[in-house]
């Protein structure tokens, strides 16, 4: 299969090119042979570095899953910080992260659709990737509401949290074409990270005021 690098650019490329498709078509709308041809490589290539269509499904899948998630290295550092900080910076890199991507991303697009259309794979993802970042940010707003991780309404914040940056990073499309000056607005320095952590910092104390 030539040098150890080359092999490594080609698995690179039959990754990207597979999650590309698979974002836009699903599982089932890409053959083995569009994937090839998109990677410029051979089927033999194919075979060597997977062996199927659903362990490279399964590696794209994975692949985006660990890019759009914060690494336990920096789960670890966030737990450090005093939780207010802490919270205000996940907003904060959640919404850079959207900002530095660019437009069109097969690496949030093909996790969504497996949100869509569950494949096998759908458990180990949840279980890898899901559920550790919901536990890490149900442990840092449970802190600051002053109840266990677990808490119904602490993960109910952590949904809250979730849906406001992927609202405002995934339809900016949208929201400019339907509230233009509140584009402008939020443009005036970290207006949008503020905004969002004070909404997900109220429904927190709403929750506690009950």
């Amino acid at each position: 299969m030539g040098s150890t690098k080359s092999s490594e650019k080609t698995r690179e490329r039959l990754v990207d090119a597979a999650g590309r498709l698979f974002a836009e078509k699903g599982f089932n709308g890409v053959t083995v042979r569009d994937i090839v041809q998109n990677a410029e490589t051979h089927l033999s290539a194919l075979n060597y570095h997977f062996r199927s269509k659903e362990a490279l499904y399964r590696e794209a899948l994975l692949t985006a899953c660990t890019k759009a998630s914060f690494s336990p290295k920096n789960r670890e550092e966030l737990l450090q910080l005093e939780p207010y900080e802490a919270l205000y910076t996940i907003i904060n890199e959640s919404l850079k992260w959207h900002d530095q991507r660019p437009v069109k991303n097969w690496e949030n697009d093909i996790i969504v659709r497996e949100c869509w259309e569950p494949s096998s794979v759908f458990g180990e993802v949840v279980e890898k990737y899901f559920k550790p970042q919901v536990s890490f940010m149900a442990e840092i707003i449970g802190k600051i509401a002053g109840k266990p991780p677990d808490d119904p309404k602490v993960l109910y914040a952590v949904i809250v949290l979730i849906g406001l940056v992927d609202t405002f990073g995934e339809y900016r499309l949208l929201i400019d074409s339907v509230a233009p000056n509140l584009t402008g607005h939020f443009k005036q320095g970290n207006l949008l990270t503020k905004e969002l952590f004070n909404t997900v910092v109220q429904t927190v104390k709403t929750s506690i005021d009950e």
